[in-house]
């Protein structure tokens, strides 16, 4: 069993020894930051400068941090805190997410986009030993993958790893082996399967420590660049591209004499179309921090026109943020103008051309997580940091996160009693995984981020979704579903009855359901129809059943259904009686015609006639005269005419 004073010494010498390993006779040496408390040592060699982190001296030191970081905002100095534009805040996992690696330190990390985790590789234990094992993190889980991959690379300590959008691969290069031997292997990873490149990649880039190694979503490779051959004394600023599977030199293309420059750390910068790189200036030059972007092939060092830069850091790591459009950088390092080390955490934002300190303002930073390697996790909106915490049996696992940004939605806003409706929720950011709790307002609930309702009665409903996410970060999003009282529908015929030939007006009314609404009429005649309102003429007199369907726009029904009676058109009869025949349409209305026209034709006739002149009158009648003829005036027998 481990005492805690063992555990305590050990931590100690394998901090000792990686210090003394990485900070040379020239590193963080600047003549402006004033005597230093250390002990000199020979450069190149690889043995260095031991920097004392005795208590007492971290005490001093951690003072004169906090003390600078008072001071006004300038180029030797800590940029005053500011407020993460995102919300973000820092998370200890280690009591929230079990089952996770060893303590450890100097481990690699970086986000497998492909196989979709967090992988974390290698590092140093409390007995200052290199680890080979293989973990990968999402979803709040962490899993060791050690024996169930294929292949794998030798135990290694500060080893360089980044995804390779060209191959679909995390690549890893360099680092310390357990002979302290530096590394200059290239292995890629996808899928549980290690594989050695070396023998494929073409010249690659000499064995080294410590360089920034990051994606560049810009050009769709990895970006290389510096590190120190022999962990500290010697630094190199050579720049290499990483795609298809070799290794490209481009220092003479890339330009940037940058001097010595050390400890840089890496991260892909889509806002500024390439890769950010963060490192220390060497001895003798006035601004302790430089900021260089590559893009495009070519350095930009724009160190001199920024307003302020983070405090002096060693050994960090960074990656870009989408939501807030900003690259994150994370050290557990700080080392104060004096030269003393702090333990102390530092978290800086950058974006639009400046850096952020928002190491004062978040949430529990990652206090004495040190030596630290982190990767963006998932669609780049958390930040996961890995080290060595306060307590040396426990590994410091940190996430910097979001409060979840959650929207919620349902298929019909408007429904009917007992209609079911689709509740859809979408959520970002934060840190996975989430919980959910639909409250419907009509006293269900619901487990699941999208999912289904019926309302059984009518009224406005405010249907609730709550998003907790694994920090404990909770939000809560609304969608109003209005529930319309029941469909009711009614149909008539006017006049009632009707007569054959004759427009029969045929209208429905409806009231509840959810608009817009179908309408379909049986006639009773074979004959259909789908409007709300319609005429229609019989052509026979006859019963006629007449069935109205309204459907509402969430496929509700009702109908109603009557009988049309249609008598036949009344005419005149031969005998004089009334008939069926119309006097204003049909042969009724020829009949009629056609009496008017005869009409017409005797009264034309009839003032003709009248208008014709008389013939002349003839001469007198003459008396018959001779034998036997009556004479004038007398009788019929000829007797005289009477008195």
């Amino acid at each position: 069993m481990v005492r805690h004073g063992d555990s305590a010494r050990r931590l100690t010498n394998a901090l000792a020894i990686l210090v003394v390993l990485l900070l040379g006779a020239t590193a963080l040496g600047a003549a402006s930051w004033g005597s230093r408390n250390t002990s000199a040592g020979t450069g190149g060699s690889g043995t260095g400068t031991h920097h004392s982190i005795g208590p007492a001296q971290v005490a001093a030191a951690r003072a004169t941090l906090l003390a600078e970081r008072a001071t006004p905002p300038g180029h030797s100095g800590a940029p005053a805190s500011g407020v993460s534009p995102g919300g973000y805040t820092w998370t200890n996992l280690s009591a929230i997410v079990p089952g996770g690696p060893s303590p450890r330190l100097a481990a690699g990390m970086a986000w497998d986009a492909a196989d979709g985790y967090v992988l974390y590789y290698g590092g140093q234990d409390l007995h200052v030993h290199a680890i080979g094992d293989t973990w990968s993190y999402v979803n709040g889980t962490w899993t060791n993958l050690t024996a169930t991959i294929s292949g794998a690379p030798p135990s290694l300590i500060l080893v360089s790893m980044a995804f390779d959008p060209s191959t679909h691969s995390v690549v890893l290069f360099g680092g310390i082996t357990a002979s302290s031997a530096p590394n200059g292997e290239t292995w890629s990873y996808h899928n549980r399967t290690w594989t050695n490149l070396s023998g494929t990649v073409g010249a690659a880039p000499s064995a080294r420590v410590v360089a920034a190694m990051s994606t560049d979503s810009t050009d769709g490779d990895v970006l290389l660049f510096g590190g120190s051959p022999t962990g500290g004394g010697v630094w190199i600023t050579d720049t290499w591209t990483f795609k298809g599977g070799h290794w490209t030199n481009v220092t003479s293309i890339a330009g940037g004499a940058f001097g010595k420059l050390q400890l840089p750390v890496g991260s892909d910068d889509p806002a500024d179309h390439g890769a950010l790189v963060r490192a220390l200036y060497p001895a003798g030059i006035t601004d302790a921090t430089a900021t260089l972007i590559y893009s495009g092939g070519t350095w930009r060092n724009i160190t001199s026109t920024l307003s302020q830069q983070p405090p002096l850091s060693e050994i960090g790591s960074a990656g870009y943020l989408a939501p807030i459009s900003s690259v994150v950088s994370v050290s557990g390092i700080t080392v104060n103008r004096t030269g003393g080390v702090v333990t102390e955490s530092l978290t800086a934002e950058y974006s639009s051309g400046g850096w952020n300190n928002v190491t004062g303002v978040t949430a529990g930073p990652p206090v004495l997580n040190i030596f630290s390697s982190g990767a963006a996790i998932g669609t780049d909106e958390s930040f996961l940091a890995m080290g060595l915490g306060s307590s040396s049996t426990v590994p410091a696992s940190w996430l910097l996160s979001a409060p979840p940004k959650v929207t919620v939605s349902a298929n019909h806003p408007s429904a009917d009693p007992g209609a079911t409706v689709a509740f859809t929720g979408s959520v970002s950011e934060g840190a996975a995984p989430y919980t959910y709790h639909w409250s419907f307002g009509d006293g269900s609930t619901a487990a699941t981020l999208s999912g289904t309702h019926a309302f059984a009665h009518p009224g406005t409903y405010a249907a609730n979704l709550t998003v907790t996410d694994l920090v404990g970060h909770s939000v809560t999003a609304s969608v109003i579903v209005v529930v319309n009282p029941p469909l009711s529908f009614s149909a008539s015929a006017t006049p009632s009855p009707a007569t054959a030939n004759l427009t029969v007006a045929l209208t429905s009314s409806v009231s509840g359901g959810t608009a817009p609404y179908s309408y379909r009429w049986t006639l009773g005649d074979t004959t259909t129809a789908s409007s709300a309102s319609l005429g229609h003429i019989y052509a026979k007199a006859g019963n006629y059943s007449v069935v109205a369907n309204v459907t509402d726009a969430l496929g509700q029904s009702a109908s109603s259904s009557f009988t049309v009676q249609v008598n036949a058109a009344p005419h005149t009869s031969s005998t004089g009686g009334s008939s069926s025949v119309s006097l204003s349409s049909g042969t009724g209305l020829y009949l009629l015609l056609g009496i008017v026209l005869l009409a017409v034709v005797v009264v034309a006739l009839a003032v003709m006639l009248a208008r014709r002149p008389k013939s002349p009158p003839g001469p007198p009648a003459q008396y018959q005269t001779g034998p036997g003829a009556p004479p004038p005036g007398a009788g019929p027998t000829g007797a005289p005419p009477p008195n």
